[in-house]
This record gives C-alpha cells, structure tokens and sequence, in this order.
C-alpha cells in the first residue's frame, strides 16, 4: 500500500484537530485515506476528483466493509478534498513530486470525459490510463504542456528495446498515446519511421 507523504499526514492530523476529532479515531481515519490513495492508483482515478469517491465507497461495500466504516471513509475522503482545496499554497506543500502530479491528474480527468464523451467503456479507461501512467513516470513527471511526439517515440522504443513486450503490446500502448496526444494535450502526433518496433512474439 502507498504511503501518505509526511507532509500530507501532518496537514491532515491537524485538520482533524481542528474538526475536533477524538485523536484516537485519528488512525482510522489516516488509514481510510490511504485506502483510498492506493485505490486510485491502482484503478486510475484522479485523487482530487469528487467522483473517484463513489466508486471507492462500491469497492469498500464489495469487500464487506460494514455501513459505518464506509461512513468513516466518506468523512476522511471528505476532509482530504477539502484540504486539497488550499494544498497548492499551503506551506507543508513543499514535496516536488506532489506539486508535479496536478497537472497530470488533470490530464487523467480529461481522458475520462473525452472516454465517456464517446462511450468507450470502463475497461479502455483503464488500459489507456494505465499507459498514461507509465508514460508520466518514463518522463519523470515532466511537465504534460511540454510533452512531444519525440517522448513519445523514446518511450515507445523503450517498450521494445528496454522492456522486449510484444508487438501487440506495444500498439496498445501506440493507440493509448495516440487517444492522449490527439484528444486530451490537442498535441502533434508524429513518429515517423523512427520508432523501434517489438517483436510480434517472444
């Protein structure tokens, strides 16, 4: 399970302070958010985004979670998003990689819209943000308002030369690029010949 930064832990403890939540209850509390941080990583939805909580709240009922626990995270999720709200200016805002993610999270929320604008289903959401994952983390979080087809040709050959996937693998990963450029950066796609192709089998 992902760790919280400490930086959003502290922040977090004293906005339950501030709420006058008994501090023995603080653990579970803490605990739901991470529950719910690891959920959205692991299911790409945005962290930020009010409508990544129902779907939370459905896998927490399918794992038996009892009605009041799911109360508690809705509370905890609940006081995350409303600390978010003034994260970016708040001084314990000082962890580089988190300041870095919100323009990318915002990128995931578009892909979303444009995948429900045109009624692909839940399954191509996640394969496309699956691979926007991996391409937000070969280029290290890089800025998304400076991403270029050439990021996109090194990561695509990486597939092939780094990593040896497949030929099928990497057209996955092609047309999940392909929908990121052309509907939610409004960015060139050009590749050329220059991109490395995978093997059509090991």
């Amino acid at each position: 399970m992902k760790k919280i930064a400490q930086s959003l832990q502290t922040a977090f403890s004293r906005r339950l302070g501030e709420l006058a939540v008994p501090h023995e209850r603080w653990p579970d509390y803490l605990m739901l958010l991470r529950y719910y941080l690891d959920f959205c990583f692991r299911y790409r939805h945005p962290v930020r985004d009010a409508e990544s909580l129902t779907p939370f709240l459905q896998k927490l009922a399918s794992k038996g979670q009892p009605p009041e626990r799911q109360k508690l995270a809705d509370e905890s999720v609940g006081i995350y998003y409303e600390l978010m709200k003034t994260w970016a200016a708040a001084p314990e805002a000082d962890s580089a990689k988190e300041q870095q993610r919100v323009p990318w999270d915002d990128c995931y929320r578009k892909m979303k819209e444009e995948i429900r604008i045109r009624q692909y289903s839940p399954k191509t959401f996640r394969t496309y943000a699956g691979w926007m994952q991996q391409f937000q983390d070969f280029l290290g979080n890089k800025d998304p308002v400076m991403v270029n087809s050439d990021d996109a040709r090194r990561f695509l050959t990486h597939l092939a030369v780094d990593r040896h996937v497949v030929a099928t693998t990497q057209n996955q990963a092609f047309n999940s690029l392909l929908f990121l450029f052309r509907h939610v950066l409004k960015a060139e796609f050009e590749l050329g010949d220059s991109v490395k192709r995978a093997r059509r089998s090991r």
